[in-house]
């Protein structure tokens, strides 16, 4: 299993995913801690869909995923620990 990004509307429960794993089931890359822009047009996101953690961004509706900083993190190694109830603790 990888990381994923979606969006879920508040009423009605209707989940839609912003990034979409390999077709084939192959994908071996993760996209998360997404951020919202303030007017809510795009989404800023950590992926390391290249072999290296980037930043990345993308429009609200998952469309148009591409590096904002691709050499921001160079040398910068992330540690994750997956918890019981799914969430996921991110540190340095």
């Amino acid at each position: 299993d990888h990381w994923q990004i979606w969006r879920w509307q508040v009423q009605g429960g209707q989940g839609a995913p912003l990034t979409v794993p390999d077709p084939l089931g192959t994908a071996t890359s993760n996209n998360v801690a997404p951020s919202v822009s303030p007017d809510g047009t795009s989404v800023a996101f950590l992926t390391d869909r290249t072999g290296k953690w980037e930043l990345w961004v993308m429009n609200a509706d998952g469309s148009n995923q591409r590096p904002l900083a691709p050499d921001a993190l160079a040398g910068v190694n992330f540690r994750y620990d997956f918890n019981s109830d799914r969430t996921v603790d991110w540190g340095l």
